[in-house]
């Protein structure tokens, strides 16, 4: 069956309704706060208001991770006493479903590393500087070839351009998208 705390009909097999600022939290024997979801639907772990985590539906595609607050940094740290030890940021690409995968094409963008800032009547919608990874050729399971493309955005704009490109077999080209 389903248990409920703050409600006498659950719909779920746990199911936490509050009232106030937060809809549900986590204490320490000694009351100090863990971990908060509130009614904005924030999710924040350490001593509240520390760690906010929360999503955004930027309305083109899955929700977005989002740590918030005043002088976050994210960091992967990694201990391990062989010289193999290292800490990694992986960006994972699949065409289809998670339940349905399938296989990239010879222009799928795999991910990009996007540098964004706010400014009055701009937000944060533009992208000022970019590192993306980008399939270049034909795909196949003894060859997935990938050219890497920076961007950056020049006085007097709020869109980035590609300034720098490195093909799939070594190239580069500074200042023209396509290297010989």
């Amino acid at each position: 069956g389903n248990v409920g705390i703050g409600t006498v009909s659950p719909n779920a097999r746990l199911e936490i309704k509050g009232g106030g600022d937060d809809l549900s939290k986590l204490t320490s024997d000694t009351g100090i706060t863990r971990a908060v979801v509130d009614n904005e639907g924030r999710f924040q772990i350490g001593d509240f208001g520390s760690l906010p985590i929360t999503t955004f539906d930027s309305g083109s595609g899955p929700n977005t991770l989002i740590l918030s607050g005043s002088n976050r940094d994210m960091a992967v740290v990694s201990y391990g006493d062989g010289d193999s030890s290292k800490a990694d940021i992986e960006i994972f690409r699949a065409r289809g479903t998670p339940s349905s995968p399938e296989n990239v094409t010879a222009t799928t963008e795999l991910g990009y590393l996007n540098f964004n800032a706010y400014y009055s009547g701009v937000d944060f919608n533009n992208r000022l500087a970019r590192i993306g990874a980008v399939m270049d050729g034909t795909p196949s399971s003894t060859s997935l070839p990938v050219r890497l493309v920076f961007y950056t955005t020049p006085v007097g704009s709020i869109s980035s351009q590609v300034r720098m490109v490195i093909k799939n077999n070594g190239n580069v080209g500074i200042g023209i998208t396509n290297p010989v």
